[in-house]
C-alpha cells in the first residue's frame, strides 16, 4: 500500500496540505500519516522544575493532538485511512527525514511558506535539499476542471545524473496527470546571456535559433516517448523561474513537476536552485523529485 506523509499546518493556516493529501491519497490508493509538531522554549520561562516543565510539555502536545484530531474529523474522507502523531520538535525537517528513512512513503506533502532569507531556510527548502522522497508543496485547495500538469525539464545537463533526472520528472508528471485525468505539458527554458547580448557580443536571434535547432528535436523525442501532444511542448527563452511560471499560467497548470539537484552549504544559501526559486513565482502546486 502506498503512503503519503503530511506535515500538519499551523493553527493559523488553512488545512491546505491535509486537504490536498486526501486528494492525492484517493487518486493513488494510498494511506495518509500526519505528523504535527510543537515546540516552546520552556527552559527560559520562570523557575520551573524539570517535572513541571515536562507536565507543561505534555499539555502542549495534548492540545496540539486534539486540534489535529478535530481537523481530520472535519476533513474526513471515508475512502482514505488516516493516522497521525504529534512530536515535540523544533527542527521539523530532521523528524521528517528520519520518518521517511525508516518508512516507505510516496510523497511528503507540506504547505508553501514564503519566509526564506539568508538567515532562515523554510522546512520545505531543507527537505528539497536532503529528501530522496518527492515533495509536494500545496498552494491550492481543489483541482480546477480542465487543468494540466507541467513537467519542467533541463536539457542542458547531459550527464548521466541529468538524464536520469529528466526521466524521473517526466515519469512522475505522466503518472500524476493520469491519476488526476489531466493533460500533460512539458517545457524547457533556456536562459539567454543577456550581458553578452547587450554588449553585442552575441546575436540574440541567431542564439535562439541555434538553441531551438539543438534542443527542440530532443524535447519532441521525449514528448513522443511520454505521449505528450506536440501542442503541449514549450521552449522558452529567459529567466527559468519566470518562464516556467508563464507557461504554467497559460496552460492552466495545477501542478508543476520539477527536479531538484540541490546545492548545499553557503553556495546553496547564496544561489539556491530553480526548484527553490520557482516557489516565489508560482501560484500552483509543485511536485519536486530528487535524483535517486
Amino acid at each position: 500500500m502506498n503512503k503519503v506523509l503530511v506535515i500538519a499546518h499551523r493553527e493559523d493556516e488553512l488545512p491546505t496540505a491535509i486537504s490536498k493529501a486526501l486528494q492525492l491519497a484517493d487518486s493513488y490508493c494510498a494511506d495518509i500519516h500526519i505528523i504535527g509538531f510543537c515546540h516552546e522554549e520552556l527552559e527560559s520561562v520562570g523557575n520551573f522544575s524539570n517535572e513541571q516543565l515536562e507536565q507543561v510539555k505534555l499539555k502542549v502536545i495534548d492540545k496540539r493532538h486534539q486540534w489535529i484530531q478535530n481537523q481530520i474529523t472535519q476533513l474526513d474522507s471515508p475512502t482514505v485511512k488516516v493516522t497521525f502523531e504529534v512530536q515535540w520538535q523544533k527542527d521539523i525537517y530532521k523528524s521528517v527525514l528520519n520518518e521517511v528513512s525508516t518508512n516507505d512513503y510516496q510523497f511528503i506533502v507540506t504547505q508553501h511558506h514564503d519566509t526564506a532569507n539568508f538567515f532562515h531556510i523554510p522546512t520545505e527548502w531543507r527537505l528539497l535539499r536532503e529528501s530522496q522522497v518527492p515533495i509536494y508543496i500545496a498552494r491550492e485547495d481543489k483541482w480546477r476542471s480542465n487543468s494540466s500538469v507541467l513537467a519542467a525539464i533541463d536539457l542542458k545537463n547531459d550527464s548521466a545524473e541529468g538524464k536520469l533526472m529528466r526521466d524521473q520528472v517526466l515519469s512522475a508528471a505522466s503518472e500524476f496527470a493520469q491519476a488526476f485525468n489531466a493533460s500533460l505539458h512539458c517545457c524547457f527554458c533556456f536562459e539567454l546571456p543577456e550581458i553578452l547580448i547587450d554588449l553585442d557580443f552575441v546575436d540574440k536571434d541567431r542564439y535562439q535559433n541555434d538553441a531551438l535547432e539543438k534542443y527542440l528535436p530532443q524535447l519532441s523525442a521525449l514528448a513522443e516517448e511520454y505521449n505528450i501532444s506536440e501542442k503541449n511542448i514549450h521552449v522558452k527563452f529567459g529567466n527559468p523561474e519566470k518562464s516556467i511560471a508563464s507557461v504554467a499560467t497559460k496552460s492552466k497548470t495545477h501542478a508543476v513537476v520539477i527536479g531538484s539537484m540541490a546545492r548545499k552549504g553557503i553556495k546553496g544559501k547564496l544561489i539556491g536552485n530553480t526548484a527553490e526559486k520557482l516557489t516565489s513565482y508560482l501560484h500552483t502546486d509543485m511536485l519536486i523529485v530528487a535524483p535517486v
